[in-house]
C-alpha cells in the first residue's frame, strides 16, 4: 500500500474488494471497522473525512489487520473490541464470540428437545383409567 497517497475512501474501497475476494461474510462492514481501528475514527467520522490521507503508521496498522481478517481471524480479535449497545467491550483471543447457530447443531438439539418434550407431553395428556 506504500508509494501513493491513500485516502479513507481509497482504503475502504480497496479493503472491501480484497476481503470479498477472501470470502469475508460482510466485507464492507469489516473494512469500515478495520479502518476505524487503524485511524481511531468512528464509522460516522470515516464518511465525514472521506478525503483525509492516512499516515504511514495508520496504513501499517491497517495492513496487519486486513491480513489477519483475510486469514479468517474474527474481526473482534483483530480490532480488540466488540461494541455492545452503548458500551465497547475489550476482546482478545480465548474469548468466545457469539455466532449464529450451525444448522447441524440446531437440528440435533431441536430433535432431542422435541423427542423429550413430546414423550413428556404424551404422558401428561394420556387419559388415566381409574380402577
Amino acid at each position: 500500500m506504500a508509494g501513493r497517497q491513500w485516502t479513507i475512501r481509497d482504503v475502504l474501497t480497496w479493503t472491501e474488494g480484497y476481503l470479498a475476494r477472501h470470502d469475508d461474510e460482510h466485507p464492507k462492514l469489516s473494512a469500515q471497522w478495520l479502518v476505524c481501528d487503524a485511524t481511531g475514527h468512528t464509522r460516522v467520522e470515516l464518511f465525514l473525512n472521506y478525503d483525509k490521507p492516512l499516515t504511514q503508521a495508520e496504513l501499517d496498522h491497517l495492513h496487519e489487520g486486513i491480513e489477519r481478517r483475510a486469514a479468517g481471524e474474527p474481526l473482534q480479535y483483530v480490532t480488540g473490541e466488540m461494541p455492545f449497545r452503548h458500551i465497547v467491550l475489550k476482546c482478545e483471543r480465548g474469548v468466545l464470540i457469539p455466532q449464529a447457530p450451525r444448522p447441524r447443531f440446531w437440528w440435533t438439539w431441536s430433535s432431542r428437545v422435541s423427542m423429550r418434550w413430546g414423550s413428556a407431553q404424551a404422558r401428561r395428556t394420556r387419559p388415566r383409567l381409574r380402577p
